[in-house]
């Protein structure tokens, strides 16, 4: 737009993510920093301090956040109030259900997505997808992707006609890997391509997924 212009804003350092529902509510943004911001369609202003930084954003209601970043931290605000957990990994195949400290890791959690309802799913590291929302009790344990390469990105809708609670998600990441995610299994879709994708968008109604990559590439999905 002709009145496009930046924003004066209230710390330094790269913005990672952004994202608000579409009413008036305002957007919210986390970044490099451990420092996130609140937009209001006018200006950034100080938000939450993270323990960790945070690399990705998701907020379909207003003020029910969800944001991930470094060291496997998962942030989550519902009704005023902020819940926080750890994702980790194990670099062995577990025995009698316990990861040997050594082998224990805080994966990189790239991406967030949750429906209006709260279900969606969390994307990082060494492949790994994990359902939202995570278990009230107990390790929360990954989907099983099938692949190691990062998963970058993650969106999705919910189909209402769909069997189930109709939650239907897009993942993509390193070497134009792509998945699908309904009702808990996990399928693979072809892209193309063997580029990195950093990013997705599903519109409302599933008819269109974008991704965009390295190189300046855009694929676009059309059902």
């Amino acid at each position: 737009p002709p009145d496009l212009k930046r924003l004066d804003v209230a710390t330094c350092g790269d913005f990672r993510a952004i994202d608000g529902p579409t009413d008036k509510s305002p957007a919210f943004v986390v970044g490099e920093r451990t420092q996130s911001q609140w937009y209001n369609g006018k200006q950034l202003t100080d938000g939450r301090d993270f323990s960790a930084r945070m690399q990705g954003v998701s907020m379909q209601v207003a003020d029910e956040i969800y944001a991930v970043g470094e060291n496997g931290a998962y942030f989550h605000k519902h009704e005023g109030s902020w819940s926080e957990r750890e994702i980790s990994i194990c670099g062995v195949d577990v025995e009698e259900g316990e990861c040997p400290p050594e082998y224990r890791a805080q994966p990189v959690l790239w991406d967030v997505w949750a429906s209006a309802e709260g279900k969606g799913a969390v994307v990082g590291s060494y492949g790994g997808l994990w359902a939202v929302p995570p278990p009230e009790e107990g390790e929360w344990e990954p989907l099983d992707t099938g692949f190691a390469t990062d998963l970058r990105a993650v969106h999705g809708w919910v189909d209402a006609d769909a069997e189930g609670d109709g939650t239907v998600i897009y993942a993509v990441g390193n070497n134009g890997v792509m998945v699908r995610v309904q009702n808990g299994k996990v399928s693979r879709e072809v892209p193309g391509t063997h580029n990195d994708l950093y990013g997705v968008w599903v519109s409302p109604d599933g008819a269109h997924i974008y991704a965009v990559g390295e190189g300046g590439l855009v694929v676009h999905f059309q059902k």
